[in-house]
């Protein structure tokens, strides 16, 4: 990878933000972690000036915004943005419909596997270089 990978880590959790932010850093030297925040609301506000690549996005976060309108003003605030839905066990019924309906790229089950974040890294970056050719 040349380029870093710029990624936003949203999780109303701040031990799951360290420990996804962890995770990251170690799958590869070419990840940078540019925000974190607890909220859908709280990214929504941030996105047009961090500019993230990937939004790694909890679904479900208890008092926050529904998550079919979280990533509805997501995609449209930024179309590019590679969407990845980091959902509780209890929070898959959804997720077939959001990738079909492209609100969504790709998801992270959590309990997080590494070797399955460092797929899902290797999948971005073939998914990149395809929008570079």
């Amino acid at each position: 990878m040349s380029d870093k990978i710029k990624i936003f880590v949203v999780d109303d959790s701040k031990i799951g933000q360290v420990m996804l932010s962890k995770m990251l850093s170690d799958a590869s030297d070419d990840i940078e972690i540019i925000a974190e925040t607890t909220t859908a609301f709280g990214a929504l506000f941030m996105l047009e000036d961090i500019k993230p690549d990937i939004i790694m996005l909890k679904l479900n976060i208890p008092g926050d915004m529904e998550s079919h309108d979280a990533l509805r003003q997501i995609r449209e605030k930024c179309p590019n943005i590679y969407i990845v839905l980091c959902p509780m066990p209890q929070d898959r019924s959804d997720l077939d419909d959001f990738i079909r309906e492209g609100k969504a790229d790709n998801f992270l089950p959590k309990p997080i596997k590494q070797i399955t974040l460092e797929r899902l890294l290797a999948r971005y970056v073939e998914y990149r270089n395809r929008g570079k050719e």
